[in-house]
């Protein structure tokens, strides 16, 4: 090492500069590896878009793709329109009478779950070579507004959220949220968890049988829960978010190991359920998360935000791969993955208008995926 360090003080002594340049050059061809792996990821700034709906009447609420990818519902002020894998009309589904305001597949995609104002659950058979359209079944045992509906992962069991004020732990004149977790064979409720502020978002684990909820007035923390149905609706956890922020939307990892969670906060945070504290975070560069969706295989995650901007991560690395500014001209309600991976939807509550993006060829990460997910450090606290 001496006999070297000889040698290029001999060569450079006579030209500090060449010096100085040489060793700048030096540096960067040891560690612009490094610097390449971690600054120089492509990001997209927009996306090939497959398809734009815009319904002439006044409120979408909810999209939801079927989980085999090859049809989609969408929420169109008091129906639901089922289209197929190109977004073309196979029909609709009438008979609610106020607006919709959530929609979703049982796991055989043989039928359509949908939750409406007019205090009502309605199951529809959606079998193109049934009934289609038919309503199977109507649960009515709401005392108000339905907002949001989830199956289970084997479709046994339903839950839904409502404002129930009769549920109400105390009349302060905040709205009161009452998620009920329905048997569907039985079509009877099993269990009422406890009333809180706000208006629940609802997501059911994919390999088990816990189910995270949420409410988002500030007079209660903005808290998120999980619950052990199995368990005759055991709390698991419950937190809040610092600078009590509100919670927006929550989407389980595929695996189970993860909850995404949108927030009032700039960033994704991941909560992880083994160690029931949050993992990490990703962006800090949008506006309030208010829709979060991992992709079928968990290597995925899509956001959006109160101002119309639309991101997705490489999740291994934390690497961001597309960032679109104006997806929407305002607050997008709704981000969805098809299962193929190569489609994605994102609903506009603003501009009234859902697109479907083709991201079927989105960039290559650079650098080394981890075993792990490698999010970022600096992560918000919660208080549990």
């Amino acid at each position: 090492m001496r006999d070297q360090r000889s040698r290029f003080h001999n060569v450079f002594t006579a030209n500090r500069k060449a010096i100085i340049f040489t060793a700048v050059f030096i540096s960067l061809i040891f560690i612009g590896g490094l610097a390449t792996n971690t600054q120089a990821q492509q990001v997209l700034e927009t996306l090939p878009v497959i398809e734009v709906v815009q319904p002439s009447t006044t409120k979408t609420y909810d999209f939801a793709w079927s989980h085999d990818g090859s049809k989609g519902a969408l929420t169109v002020d008091k129906n639901v329109i089922i289209y197929d894998s190109n977004i073309q009309e196979l029909g609709q589904l009438e008979g609610h009478t106020d607006l919709v305001t959530d929609v979703d597949w049982s796991p055989q995609d043989d039928e359509v779950v949908t939750a409406s104002l007019d205090k009502t659950i309605r199951i529809w058979n959606v079998q193109t070579a049934g009934n289609f359209g038919d309503t199977k079944t109507i649960l009515s045992e709401h005392s108000d507004w339905v907002f949001n509906i989830d199956y289970n992962f084997d479709g046994s069991k339903l839950a839904s959220s409502a404002l129930d004020i009769t549920l109400a732990p105390t009349n302060d004149g905040n709205f009161y949220n009452t998620t009920w977790i329905w048997d569907v064979a039985s079509q009877e409720p099993e269990i009422v968890l406890p009333s809180y502020a706000g208006f629940a978002k609802l997501d059911w684990s994919p390999n088990g049988n816990l189910l995270a909820n949420n409410g988002f007035a500030i007079e209660q923390g903005d808290a998120f829960r999980i619950w052990d149905i199995d368990q005759g609706g055991e709390k698991v956890f419950s937190a809040s978010l610092n600078g009590d922020r509100p919670i927006y939307d929550l989407d389980f990892s595929p695996d189970g190991q993860y909850l995404a969670i949108g927030s009032g906060l700039t960033e994704v945070l991941i909560f992880s359920l083994a160690a029931q504290d949050l993992k990490s975070s990703l962006g800090g560069d949008m506006a309030a998360i208010t829709a979060v969706s991992w992709c079928s295989d968990g290597s995925k995650l899509a956001a959006a935000d109160s101002y119309g901007s639309l991101s997705i991560w490489d999740v291994a690395t934390a690497r961001k791969l597309v960032y679109i500014e104006k997806a929407h001209t305002g607050w997008i309600g709704r981000v969805e993955w098809a299962s193929s991976g190569t489609k994605l939807a994102t609903l506009g509550s603003e501009d009234n208008t859902l697109r479907v993006w083709d991201v079927s060829a989105l960039p290559e990460v650079v650098g080394v995926p981890t075993a792990t997910p490698a999010f970022a450090t600096d992560t918000p606290t919660i208080s549990p």
